[in-house]
């Protein structure tokens, strides 16, 4: 996997705190938890590749396996993988 190595960028899905309903597979929502203030969308269509030196140290909070696996499926659907 591209992350799990000393590439010099990491693939990510962003947040959004813009909550919109009924787009599956679009996102997963997540409920404010740690250091995650608000409520946010992961934004399963928005991949992108971001330099390491612009991600911050902080971690917001952790997805759960269960949440991985949903993230996973969205983004297999959406890339036709499934």
């Amino acid at each position: 996997m591209l992350n799990n190595c000393e590439h010099l960028t990491t693939i990510i899905l962003p947040l959004s705190t813009i909550l919109i309903d009924n787009v599956y597979p679009l996102r997963y929502k997540i409920n404010k938890r740690d250091k995650l203030e608000k409520d946010s969308d992961i934004l399963c269509d928005q991949i992108k590749a971001l330099d390491n030196q612009r991600i911050l140290p902080d971690i917001l909070t952790k997805l759960s396996y269960r949440e991985i696996l949903e993230i996973d499926k969205l983004v297999g659907i959406i890339l036709d993988v499934c």
